[in-house]
């Protein structure tokens, strides 16, 4: 589901990427017919060129791996001794 402040929704992505993608219009054209920024009208349209009508749906912000996670033995220990050293109010 889009934000209230989304520039486009997964019902306009697709028109303005068929625009620019098959119709060949520009990308200029685009941008200021759906009223984004060139970047933004740019993304989607490669998105549709490189995966289609599905690569037109929101994804997930949420990052593919964390480099610097902190280790699991680190955390439990942490935990343990945030529970055993903890103040009762």
């Amino acid at each position: 589901m889009s934000h209230a402040n989304a520039a486009l929704t997964p019902r306009h992505r697709p028109r303005l990427a068929r625009l620019v993608v098959e119709q060949d219009r520009s990308m200029v054209y685009a941008r200021r017919l759906f009223n984004v920024s060139w970047l933004t009208a740019k993304r989607w349209a490669d998105r549709y060129a490189a995966i289609g009508p599905g690569g037109m749906e929101d994804r997930s912000s949420r990052p593919h791996h964390v480099p610097t996670k902190t280790p699991q033995i680190q955390v439990r220990k942490l935990v343990h001794l945030r529970w055993k050293k903890r103040r009762l109010i």
